[in-house]
């Protein structure tokens, strides 16, 4: 039986659930200290044949590029005739993949002088609750010029990932249960992860080799960290949704996940630590303020809860490492063109009994309908199993398991309709027709009373209760944002003062307004909207909005925004700019996590510059200690390696009064704000703050902090007032307790500027 060592000793007879291989002995350490792994005696990567490409990007050109890239020149590629990946050099970078060596951009291969759609946002190891390698070497291994497999190996020892506290995520939502390894504990550990792409695959194979230094074995979950990168679909054919999505799953369980982009797809599915030639049929996914986190083999909730009770004798997924010796965890990254593609991928590669599914959908008219998407539900559990995307000739296909299974095929802004039941046999395939819903455009033209163009919201209601195509129909086909069941559509019309509206059939009402300064048109609302009968005909609508509200010499702002480059945001800079123009906000300050953002760009090629203004800005996001919000803040602004960086580099995390003196240096115009300084997000709460006294009583060691210097035993010295203005109110939820701070801070002669968001 493997001991646990420094681990807690109820963890030896986990090993039972994770098995104990033979010993594979740690050999002789190479020239560039890596955990070896001999990969062709693996048997697990293909050499046939030749076209993948392993070399460090030394140009623009040679980036991957699309709206979630973020490979520099410097850093690595993977390609052959299927995809292109990037491998990041070392380095730290703010964010909750915080080391090189990571996968940060995919995507489809396409041909030259196609511009690149990556939509990922980064995939790093992390394991023991919180541990991840602080990489010091990537190198090409194998070039693959010679044919065979292209390897990029990323080495370094254990560092925590100081970025995301794990282990306090989960003590949230388990009533302060925390996990019995503790994340904060140093591993004697070297790593190596080799990325091996083969020719001809549409994967990248990811091998991770532990290499044990000390002098006791250790026992402890792995899995991936996976920034979504913002606009992509959450999938989980096993998931609690049983749709796209991941909306009140918190804890959940797969045998593997991805995402489905535009004109691409991911997906991550592990393998069995006993067995690596095995899939491992299901691992835990934990849902993280936007983030994935996976714990592999580790059975959802129930084996999740193994990990957080210390009387548990039986913990699953545990990776052992006697000392001395090496321990492995392969997973894949797929890439393709829909989910349906990649899960096609995963059954030839498993040698299942499948058949294949061919669909064509055209429109009423009978035109080839290109970018459908197509849903497949089992007809025998009701869960949804892929997504399919068809191309310009309106078809698609999927191979999958034998079996009974309803199709619906849709786009946005048509009538879903009825699904149609095919059965997909053991072999061959089987053929399917699908018919797109009707659809009905609205257009709405907007003017002042002099005929002047104005942009405005239009909110299109269902006004004999919820609609008959609620936004929720769409979660087989989008990850979509909920509306209130009697809310078709919300839509924008911009600066130009016209929009047209893809809605399905049907009688609405229509609201037209323009933020709390303008009138709503019509005159008769809010008793009613305006009647529109989509039944049977497009319709349009003019709308005269009049200023009603003098503001002279004030401004409406809002200072706390979010778009797709923050982990927790799905919204593109587009839609944010458009929402802000159409709610009447003049002012905007983009404020994404840990990232200078700047919405001035898309405010120009929106026309909108006569209506919004903005403030780039900065939200330092430290995980457990408050969120704290710098502006104006240069675009491109440094946020590794400076003051921006809250964690202190590589080490300790910065104090409140190191964090903001820094930034005052780095920064010596800006504003600085403490964001909702209340609840599992706020400072005050998180540190312990007395509001009355300035003083805290949080312990440094909780966050990573070394103890101040001038700290008491009343209090431990990890707050400063040295800040400009805090939020009173965030979101549309009153919030009295910062209300009650402020007032507090002003009665004792701490004057600052209260904001809401």
């Amino acid at each position: 039986m493997c001991r646990s060592g420094p681990v807690l000793l109820p963890l030896a007879l986990a090993v039972a659930a994770s098995g104990c291989p033979a010993k594979q002995r740690i050999p002789p350490p190479p020239p560039s200290g890596r955990c070896e792994v001999d990969l062709k005696a693996t048997g697990l990567f293909s050499a046939i044949g030749s076209g993948a490409k392993a070399r460090q990007i030394d140009s623009p050109g040679e980036l991957v590029g699309g709206q979630a890239a973020s490979g520099a020149v410097g850093d690595y590629l993977l390609e052959n005739d299927k995809l292109r990946a990037v491998i990041a050099r070392p380095g730290r970078t703010v964010g909750p993949v915080p080391f090189g060596g990571a996968l940060v951009d995919a995507d489809r291969h396409r041909p030259t002088g196609t511009a690149g759609r990556d939509q990922l946002g980064r995939i790093g190891l992390v394991y023991a609750f919180g541990r991840s390698v602080d990489v010091q070497t990537v190198e090409v291994l194998e070039d693959g010029e010679a044919g065979g497999a292209a390897v990029i190996a990323a080495t370094g020892p254990d560092a925590r990932n100081d970025s995301v506290d794990l282990a306090a995520f989960l003590a949230g939502v388990s009533a302060g249960t925390r996990p019995v390894v503790d994340p904060a504990a140093a591993q004697p550990l070297h790593v190596t992860t080799y990325f091996v792409l083969s020719p001809g695959e549409s994967r990248v194979r990811v091998l991770s080799a532990f290499c044990n230094d000390g002098s006791d074995s250790l026992v402890f979950p792995v899995g991936e960290l996976v920034d979504p990168g913002g606009s992509v679909g959450f999938f989980n054919p096993t998931g609690c949704t049983g749709t796209l999505g991941s909306r009140g799953c918190q804890v959940d369980s797969a045998p593997w996940f991805g995402f489905q982009g535009d004109d691409v797809a991911y997906a991550v599915r592990g393998y069995m630590l006993r067995d690596l030639a095995a899939p491992e049929s299901s691992s835990a996914l934990v849902h993280v303020n936007g983030l994935v986190w996976t714990l592999l083999g580790v059975p959802g909730p129930q084996g999740l809860a193994k990990w957080l009770d210390p009387l548990s004798t039986a913990r699953p997924g545990g990776l052992g490492v006697e000392p001395g010796s090496l321990r492995t965890y392969l997973r894949d990254v797929y890439v393709g063109k829909d989910l349906g593609e990649v899960g096609s991928l995963m059954l030839s590669e498993d040698s299942v009994p499948h058949g294949r599914l061919n669909v064509s959908v055209a429109d009423p008219a009978g035109t080839q309908a290109s970018g459908a998407r197509v849903a497949v539900t089992s007809a025998a559990t009701g869960k949804q199993v892929t997504l399919l995307v068809t191309d310009e000739a309106g078809a698609a296909k999927a191979d999958l398991p034998p079996g009974s299974y309803k199709l619906a095929a849709a786009t946005a802004g048509r009538a879903i309709p009825a699904d149609v039941e095919v059965q997909v046999p053991s072999s061959g395939s089987t053929d399917a027709s699908l018919t797109l819903g009707p659809t009905r455009k609205l257009s709405v033209h907007v003017n002042d009373a002099a005929g002047g163009p104005l942009p405005a919201k239009v909110t299109v209601l269902c006004p004999t209760g919820p609609c008959g195509t609620p936004a929720s129909a769409f979660s087989r086909f989008f990850d979509v944002e909920l509306l209130p069941s009697d809310v078709q559509a919300v839509g924008w019309v911009p600066p130009q003062g016209t929009a047209d509206l893809a809605l399905p059939p049907g009688q609405y009402q229509v609201v037209v307004t323009l933020g709390p300064e303008y009138s709503a048109w019509p005159d008769a609302w809010p008793a009613r909207g305006e009647p529109v009968d989509l039944s049977s005909a497009d319709q349009v609508l003019s709308a005269t909005l009049a200023h009603v509200v003098d503001t002279t010499g004030w401004l409406s702002a809002d200072l706390h925004l979010h778009t797709a480059a923050s982990y927790d945001s799905a919204v593109s800079v587009e839609a944010r700019v458009l929402s802000l123009t159409t709610e009447g906000v003049e002012l905007a300050g983009a404020s994404d996590h840990d990232f200078a953002a700047d919405l001035a760009p898309a405010v120009a090629a929106l026309g909108a510059g006569a209506r919004l203004a903005t403030l780039p800005a900065d939200e330092v996001s430290p995980f457990d200690f408050g969120h704290f919000h710098v502006f104006p803040v240069p675009p491109g602004a440094p946020t590794s390696g400076t003051a921006l960086d809250w964690t202190g580099g590589a080490g300790a995390a910065l104090r409140l009064p190191q964090l903001f003196a820094g930034l005052r240096a780095a920064l010596p115009d800006a504003i600085l704000q403490l964001n909702h300084p209340r609840g599992p997000d706020g400072a005050l709460t998180q540190l312990g703050v007395d509001t009355a006294s300035g003083a805290s009583h949080a312990d440094p060691a909780r966050f990573g902090m070394e103890a101040a210097p001038d700290a008491t035993s009343t209090g431990s010295k990890l707050f400063s007032f040295d800040f400009d203005a805090m939020e009173v109110q965030t979101g549309l939820t009153a919030t009295p307790a910062s209300l009650n701070d402020w007032m507090t801070f002003l009665s004792r002669g701490e004057v600052k500027t209260g904001t809401a968001g």
